[in-house]
């Protein structure tokens, strides 16, 4: 037991039998273990009085002390983080509905052959990404357009088929259409019908605006809606037509398409891109290189057929 912590005991009960049961000492051995100590340091901690005091030795002694034990406290901290820190911090940048669909299957290939990096994840809006990463805070980011920043590593990772999902009673058409085999839907058919889009600044909503405004499409309601997986969920439900990335079957369930028709537009080709950007100090990096290798390898996997 620490002597300290038996000052302690004795400064909180005012009683050397209490003190005692408290650090589990019997009381003519916390007693005798006081005195001996009190003679060390030159002066008396308490008056043995009923109830026990302390001097104003010993008020200055214990005030000091526990500074002494906090900072020793804090230094011990300080140091085992330095000891069980790892080497690198990595912050890896991706969208929300990538990161959504993409990261469960990413990371424990990442975090099993990287364990000395410290990896972290930023979950933004393309721009928000390539301003991490013009500031260093981010590492790398994984988004859907390119940058003509003079001081940025870019590499475009492959493309991936924009479908739509129709309810039923959308559209009069039998309902055994298949993602490999979608019903072709014209682009006056969006007149008049709810759309579940996300806000202009995501990639899907950059490509259907155009279309809508060129051909003077008027939908009846728009639903911003920014995330993929509540976007699909209101378009089972009968809400309105979402637009979803079709990708490389990686994920045990793919999303069912009870009540949804999926479509494609007539004479209108919808692809999303997908790029990797780092400064191109860190281009070749072994994580980076690993991050781009097996995303490129999803795509030329790919297999028409699977939702994400």
């Amino acid at each position: 037991m620490d002597t300290f912590e038996c000052i302690l005991a004795i400064e909180k009960f005012r009683n050397m039998t209490e003190a005692a049961e408290q650090v589990y000492m019997t009381q003519p051995a916390l007693s005798l273990r006081i005195s001996r100590f009190e003679k060390e340091l030159g002066f008396r901690i308490f008056n043995r009085t009923t109830p026990i005091t302390l001097t104003r030795e010993g008020e200055l002694y214990i005030r000091e002390m526990r500074k002494i034990k906090d900072s020793e406290e804090i230094l011990k901290n300080k140091i085992y983080e330095l000891a069980h820190a790892k080497q690198t911090k990595f912050v890896l940048g991706i969208g929300f509905n990538r990161g959504c669909s993409w990261l469960p299957s990413l990371l424990p290939l990442l975090m099993k052959e990287n364990e000395d990096i410290d990896l972290q994840i930023a979950e933004a809006s393309d721009q928000q990404l390539e301003t991490g990463i013009q500031k260093s805070e981010i590492d790398i980011a994984i988004v859907g357009s390119s940058t003509n920043e003079e001081d940025f590593y870019i590499s475009h990772l492959g493309k991936e088929k924009i479908i739509a999902l129709s309810p039923s009673s959308y559209i009069n058409a039998k309902n055994d259409f298949t993602i490999a085999n979608p019903y072709k839907m014209d682009i006056n058919d969006l007149n008049d019908k709810t759309l579940i889009l996300p806000n202009r600044s995501f990639g899907i909503a950059r490509m259907i605006y155009p279309i809508l405004e060129n051909h003077k499409v008027t939908p009846k309601n728009i639903l911003h809606i920014d995330n993929n997986e509540t976007s699909y969920n209101l378009a089972k439900e009968g809400i309105g037509i979402v637009f979803l990335p079709c990708r490389k079957n990686y994920v045990e369930n793919p999303l069912s398409l009870d009540n949804l028709i999926p479509c494609i537009l007539k004479n209108t080709s919808l692809e999303r891109a997908t790029y990797l950007i780092c400064k191109k100090t860190h281009a070749e990096t072994e994580i980076i290189i690993r991050i781009k290798k097996q995303i490129e390898s999803w795509y030329t996997e790919y297999e028409v057929g699977t939702l994400l």
